[in-house]
C-alpha cells in the first residue's frame, strides 16, 4: 500500500545513471511551504561535502524547502571539486524547483573518492515527477540495502512520515545513515531542534551494524505547518515512534544479517549510561557472531557490558536471552539447547538489569555472518554491479546453497534412474519442439519399474530458445527496451537448458493402437539470456542473466510402434517453475566485468524479474523418436 506524505510535500525520482545498476538513483523531497528543520550530521571528520554545506544551512536557521539525493556516489574525499560539485547539484535541484540554493540541503551516498557526475544530475533532475507518495525516493535512495524502510505516524491529526536508507557503515555518533522525517505539524523551530535532538540520541544513535560510522550520514526532520499545531509532548512521541521503528529497520537490513538483535538495559544509575551499555553489547563482534551461530554465550555479553563504562556490580546483573535467565549474579540452570532454538528468530532480544538506578535505554544490531565480509571486501568491485541496491549481499550466498542443494539431489535422482535403468528395459529417445521457444530434448526411459507395476521412470536433459527480455519494460523516462533496441544493433538471446525426471504411468488394456502415458515429474531449469551492445549505446555494453529454477510439470506421453524396436513418440505437457534468484554479469566499455545477485524478497526482485521473461508456465509439445533396448 502505497504511503502519502503529509500535506504539502510531495517527492520523486528517476534513473540519472549514477548507480552502475541502471536502478533509480536520483532523488526529490520537496515542501511547497517553507518548513522549520532540526538536522543532525555525522561526526566523521573525514565528512562529504554536503555534510559540511548542510551544518552551514543549519547555522543560518532560515526555513527548507527541499533536499535533492543522489545514491551511489558519496562525493567525499574529492577535493575542492567535490564541494563545488555539492553546491552545483543544489544550484540544479533549485532551478528545478524554482528555489533559491540556499533552500535546498543536497545529501550523497555510495562509493568514497568518486568525482560526482554532475552532468547526469543536471540531465536527470528535470525527468523527475514529483507526487504525494513517498515510494520512489525510499527506494531511489537505497544503496547495499535490500529493501526500502518506511515508517510513518498520526498525532491528533497531523501526520509524520519517515524514509531512510542503511546497511552498512552504521555506528552510533550521529544518525549513521540517511533518514528524512517529514511532518504538516506547527512546530517553532526552536522546539523541533531541541527535540530532535533527544529523539536522534535515542534512536538512531543507538544503532550499530559493525563499528564503523559513515562520511555521510545525516538525519533531518522537517515541519511545513500545513495541519497546524499539534501538543509538542505527543507531537515527540510521535517522531520518536517513527525514527525507532526506522532504526530496527536499519539494524534489521544490516549487511549480511540473518536477524535483528535488541538490547534492552534497564536498572542502570543513568539513561545515558544504559543507553552506553546497550550499545556496548549491540556492538560486540563475539556477541554478534554467537548470535549468527545461536550460541547463548552469555559470558561475552557479560564481557562488553564491562567496557562499556556503565556502573554494575557483577555480583547482581541478571542476564535474559529470549526471555531465558542465564545469568544472575553466576550463571543459572538453563537448557543450551532450547536457549538455542530460541536463537534461532528473526528477532533477538536481551534483557540486563544492572540493578543501579532507574536508567533505561536499547540500541539495535544485528547478527555478523560471512555475507558481511563478502560484501565489504567487493564494496569498489561491486558497485558496477547492476542488479539491484543489495550489491553482493546474502542473496549470492543463498544461491549458492541453494544451487548445491539442487545439485544434490539431482544427482541421486540420476543414479537412482541408474539403477533402475540397469535392471529393466529401457529406451532412448529424441525429439524436436516448442518449449517456451524452439528446442529439443533428450531422455532416457525405463520401461518398466518392476514386473506388473504400470510405471516407468524417464530422465531428459532439454533445450529451449527464449525471448528473454521485454521489450515493454520502462527503462525510465517512458523510453522502454524496445525503443532502446530499435535504436542501434543489439544481439539479444535467451535459453533454456532443462533437467526432469518423470514417473510415468502406463495403463494397460485401453485397446489403442498408441501407447499413452500420463506423467508427473519434477524440474530443474538453467534460464539464461542478455544481450551485447556493438554500438556503444548503452554503459553496459554486454550482461548476462540467469537463474536456476525447481519446477513441477505434468503431461501425456504417446509412443507409435513403427518398428519392433522403433517408435513415433509425442509429447505434449505444462511445467509450472518458481521463482529463483537471479544473477546478472556485466561487461562495460572498458572490458571490466562484474557480477550481482538478487532473490525473491530483495527489494527490487520484481523490478527484473519484469525485465527479464524467467519462466514460469510453460507449455510443452515436443515430436521425436524412441530406440528400445
Amino acid at each position: 500500500m502505497a504511503v502519502r506524505l503529509p500535506r504539502g510535500f510531495r517527492a520523486g525520482a528517476t534513473r540519472a545513471g549514477i548507480k552502475p545498476s541502471g536502478r533509480p538513483d536520483l532523488a526529490l523531497l520537496v515542501s511547497g511551504l517553507p518548513a522549520a528543520w532540526a538536522y543532525a550530521a555525522t561526526q566523521n571528520r573525514a565528512a562529504a561535502p554536503s555534510i559540511h554545506r548542510g551544518r552551514a544551512l543549519y547555522a543560518s536557521g532560515k526555513p527548507l524547502r527541499a533536499v535533492v539525493v543522489n545514491a551511489g556516489n558519496a562525493n567525499c574525499a574529492t577535493g575542492e571539486r567535490g564541494y563545488e560539485d555539492d553546491r552545483r547539484m543544489a544550484e540544479l535541484a533549485a532551478l528545478r524547483l524554482g528555489l533559491s540554493p540556499e533552500e535546498v540541503l543536497t545529501a550523497s551516498t555510495g562509493v568514497i573518492g568518486v568525482p560526482l557526475p554532475v552532468e547526469k544530475i543536471a540531465k536527470g533532475l528535470p525527468e523527475i515527477g514529483l507526487t504525494p507518495f513517498a515510494e520512489a525516493f525510499a527506494e531511489a535512495i537505497l544503496t547495499t540495502d535490500t529493501r526500502p524502510k518506511v515508517a510513518e505516524a498520526e498525532v491528533a491529526g497531523a501526520r509524520i512520515v519517515g524514509l531512510a536508507k542503511g546497511s552498512g557503515m552504521i555506528h552510533p555518533n550521529m544518525a549513521t545513515m540517511l533518514a528524512f522525517l517529514v511532518t504538516d505539524a506547527l512546530v517553532p523551530q526552536e522546539a523541533l531542534r531541541a527535540g530532535w535532538r533527544r529523539v536522534v540520541e535515542r534512536t538512531f544513535n543507538q544503532v550499530t551494524v559493525d563499528g564503523d560510522t559513515s562520511t555521510n550520514d545525516l538525519a533531518l526532520l522537517m515541519a511545513n505547518g500545513a495541519y497546524g499545531e499539534v501538543p509538542l509532548k505527543a507531537f515527540f512521541e510521535g517522531v520518536e515512534a517513527v525514527a525507532q521503528e526506522l532504526a530496527r529497520m536499519i539494524a534489521r537490513d544490516g549487511e549480511g544479517a540473518t536477524k535483528l538483535m535488541v538490547v534492552r538495559v534497564v536498572g542502570a544509575a543513568t539513561e545515558e549510561e544504559a543507553r552506553r551499555a546497550a550499545r556496548a553489547i549491540a556492538g560486540s563482534a563475539l556477541w554478534k557472531s554467537a548470535l549468527y551461530g545461536n550460541d547463548p554465550n552469555w559470558g561475552r555479553i557479560l564481557a562488553a557490558l564491562g567496557n562499556s563504562g556503565a556502573r554494575f556490580d557483577p555480583l547482581r546483573v541478571r542476564i535474559v536471552l529470549q526471555g531465558i535467565p542465564l545469568y544472575e549474579g553466576a550463571v543459572l540452570p538453563f537448557d543450551r539447547e532450547e536457549a538455542g532454538q530460541a536463537m534461532r528468530a528473526e528477532e533477538v532480544e536481551v534483557l540486563v538489569d544492572l540493578r543501579e538506578g532507574q536508567g533505561a535505554g536499547e540500541a539495535y544490531g544485528c547478527d555478523l555472518t560471512e555475507d558481511y565480509v563478502r560484501i565489504n571486501a567487493l564494496h569498489t568491485t561491486g558497485p558496477r554491479l547492476a542488479l539491484t541496491l543489495s550489491s553482493l549481499r546474502r542473496a549470492r550466498a543463498l544461491h549458492t546453497r541453494q544451487l548445491i542443494r539442487m545439485t544434490k539431489r539431482v544427482l541421486a535422482a540420476l543414479a537412482g534412474f541408474l539403477t533402475l535403468a540397469m535392471a529393466q528395459k529401457f529406451s532412448v529417445e529424441a525429439g524436436a519442439g516448442f518449449y517456451g521457444g524452439f528446442g529439443g530434448q533428450l531422455a532416457v526411459v525405463a520401461e518398466d519399474l518392476a514386473p506388473g507395476l504400470p510405471l516407468g521412470v524417464r530422465l531428459g536433459v532439454g533445450f529451449a530458445t527464449s525471448d528473454a527480455l521485454d521489450d515493454g519494460y520502462d527503462l525510465g523516462g517512458g523510453t522502454t527496451w524496445g525503443d532502446v533496441k530499435e535504436a542501434g544493433k543489439f544481439s539479444e538471446w535467451g535459453q533454456n537448458v532443462t533437467l526432469s525426471l518423470d514417473v510415468l504411468y502406463k495403463p494397460s488394456g485401453l485397446g489403442l493402437p498408441v501407447e499413452v502415458a500420463p506423467y508427473f515429474g519434477v524440474r530443474y531449469n538453467f534460464f539464461s539470456g542478455g544481450y551485447t551492445d556493438p554500438e556503444d549505446n548503452l554503459t553496459i555494453k554486454a550482461q548476462t542473466i540467469s537463474s536456476n529454477q525447481l519446477g513441477l510439470g505434468l503431461g501425456v506421453r504417446a509412443a507409435y510402434p513403427l518398428m519392433p524396436n522403433l517408435s513415433l513418440v509425442g509429447d505434449l505437457g505444462v511445467d509450472y517453475y518458481f521463482q529463483a534468484c537471479f544473477t546478472r554479469v556485466e561487461e562495460d566499455d572498458s572490458g571490466n566485468k562484474s557480477q550481482s545477485s538478487v532473490c525473491p524478497g530483495d527489494s527490487g526482485y520484481e523490478d527484473v524479474n519484469k525485465f527479464v521473461t524467467q519462466p514460469e508456465w510453460v507449455l510443452k509439445l515436443r515430436l521425436g523418436a524412441a530406440y528400445r533396448f
